[in-house]
């Protein structure tokens, strides 16, 4: 499954407010404003033990925030949100009676994922943020994912999607599988669950007798020969992925990562084909072995993990250069997310009432060949956040769960605005005027359309490029404003993310979409006239702030399908149990 679980997360609650010399760090305050006028202001994150530190504390009244978190979290995001405001609630499994109005909800329980959601999205307060969307499974499984690969492979050719090992699955490709290892006796192959994690299951092999049961469900994923080595080893990457919103699609990578190594000499000798401390590159596999090596340096290439940054240092000192793989790592990105798309976007229509509610990163396994030629190996839809302190994953981890939570943006729930605005403004001490409109508001996040978003909607649907780019940002809609500043206030908490979807050259990728919908056409047009001139896009669309043409929503909704009445919060999230195989 996209799942990818390690508790060896050692940093305790007493370091949680460690920081750096005093001197050393950039103060800012508990509250950020929007960059846009009329939208309430987003609670602040600073990183555990980073460079940041608030002027005042948060004040005691957001406190009442809840941040619901299952037992033995990751700390990285526990203490994260402690430090920045939130109280923690734990609990033991995804099933609770409890109530939660508003907060947050970090779902990361090693467990198993089916062919479909666990979390009823549906039952959603409009005023909770969970770190997930419907029908992450398509990306998540490994099954899923070839065969969502598969299908757009077929469509649009070898040349495109080429970026993926031949997998096929068991028990339904049995004969295929058979066939292919008689014609092909060199291979290896990789077996593996489609839906377990850390390494649990997985086997290499080089004969069909070896796959340990024809009758259950595994990949056999055809293993890549010829591995680019570094000091002999094999190697792979993990990268992480941030999505935002499915329709219109925001996608942000992060520039820095980590680089896991195998811990003995690569080889194809048939006979050592069952070594997995040389044919993988797992952690929670290779820790185990004893010339497994720590390292504490992220500056340095030197141990058995690497930051990217390390990785991208030592290829420079080879003659490698870091551009051309990391642009075909976008287009891996960006093509494995479109081929779950239509999934995902119809999954989100169906389930959730709130633009407000989901977010989620990913973690991306991508193997080099002796080319320099990225291959997806698979997607983790929850990967391991764990660090220890002051190691190579704190390092990368710390920075990166501030910035998601700043770029996802969290604002203080209405009825803690409600009671405490004035004490809370008032122990803040920032006389600012983004400040002032303290409190989600549920109208900036609507899917409810009025009759001036679809009127414009319906006047632009057959429209192509040319047209759309002409006129689409003339006279903007409520619906078009809120979803502006939606993005744009995400961009503007980028540090290490950098959004690579839209930007003004995503359109090319739009061949790739079952259909090329109002709001991707909207954003297009955005980037293609601001993409390069941000600030004065921001003036566009605050004139429409200043107006609040964004707050302009239908109050009386229709009962659809699609639709969960947006006036009528719900009391609770009801999850289902824990599937069958936990951690």
């Amino acid at each position: 499954m996209g799942l990818d679980v390690d508790y060896e997360d050692g940093l305790s609650d007493g370091e949680a407010s460690e920081c750096n010399h005093e001197h050393e760090l950039t103060k800012v305050y508990p509250l950020r404003p929007s960059i846009f006028s009329n939208i309430p202001p987003y609670v602040q994150f600073i990183p555990v033990k980073g460079s940041y530190a608030f002027e005042v504390d948060p004040p005691e009244e957001m406190r009442e925030m809840l941040w619901l978190v299952p037992s033995a979290p990751w700390y990285t995001i526990s203490n994260c949100a402690d430090l920045n405001g939130f109280t923690i609630s734990e609990t033991r499994i995804r099933q609770f009676e409890g109530t939660i109005r508003s907060g947050a909800i970090w779902d990361s329980l090693p467990i198993t994922e089916k062919n479909g959601d666990v979390v009823e999205f549906n039952k959603l307060n409009e005023m909770v943020k969970i770190n997930q969307f419907p029908a992450m499974h398509e990306l998540g499984r490994k099954d899923r994912l070839f065969y969502n690969f598969a299908a757009m492979k077929k469509k649009f050719g070898k040349k495109e999607f080429d970026f993926m090992p031949l997998t096929y699955m068991l028990p339904a490709d049995k004969k295929k599988i058979a066939k292919h290892m008689a014609m092909n006796r060199d291979n290896f192959w990789i077996v593996k669950p489609p839906n377990l994690f850390c390494g649990m299951g997985i086997k290499v092999i080089n004969s069909f007798k070896d796959i340990p049961n024809k009758k259950s469900q595994l990949c056999v994923q055809s293993y890549i020969k010829n591995p680019f080595l570094i000091n002999n080893l094999k190697f792979d990457l993990r990268i992480y992925v941030l999505i935002t919103s499915v329709d219109p699609l925001r996608v942000y990578l992060y520039d820095e990562g980590l680089t896991r190594f195998a811990t003995e000499d690569y080889t194809n000798d048939p006979e050592k084909v069952g070594n997995n401390f040389i044919h993988l590159t797992n952690f929670s596999i290779n820790k185990e072995s004893e010339n497994f090596i720590n390292n504490s340096n992220p500056e340095e290439p030197e141990g058995s993990k690497w930051t990217l940054t390390s990785l991208w240092n030592y290829f420079r000192t080879i003659g490698i250069t870091k551009e051309p793989i990391w642009i075909k790592i976008k287009d891996i990105v960006i093509k494995s997310i479109l081929s779950a798309h239509g999934y995902l976007k119809a999954g989100f229509k169906e389930n959730v009432s709130s633009m407000y509610s989901c977010y989620k990163i990913l973690g991306y396994d991508i193997f080099i060949d002796s080319t320099l030629k990225p291959h997806l190996i698979e997607v983790n839809t929850i990967p391991s956040l764990a660090a220890k302190s002051d190691t190579i994953d704190s390092y990368v981890k710390n920075p990166l769960v501030a910035e998601m939570f700043n770029i996802a943006g969290f604002h203080i729930p209405k009825q803690v605005a409600f009671k405490h605005k004035n004490t809370i403004l008032e122990k803040i001490g920032w006389d600012h005027p983004g400040l002032k409109n303290l409190g989600h508001d549920k109208r900036i996040y609507t899917k409810a359309l009025n009759d001036e978003d679809i009127e414009k909607q319906e006047e632009y649907e057959d429209c192509d490029r040319e047209e759309y780019l002409e006129s689409i940002l003339e006279e903007l809609s409520p619906h078009d404003v809120r979803h502006l500043v939606m993005m744009e206030d995400e961009v503007s908490q980028t540090k290490l993310f950098s959004k690579i979807w839209p930007t003004s050259e995503t359109f090319e990728y739009f061949p790739y979409l079952e259909k090329i919908s109002y709001c991707e056409k909207l954003m297009d047009a955005f980037e293609y006239y601001y993409g390069d001139h941000r600030q004065e896009g921001h003036e566009l669309v605050n004139q429409y702030c200043d107006m609040k043409t964004h707050l302009k929503v239908k109050i009386e909704h229709p009962k659809h399908e699609d639709q969960e009445q947006p006036q009528q919060p719900l009391a609770k999230i009801s999850i289902p149990s824990v599937f069958l195989t936990g951690e």
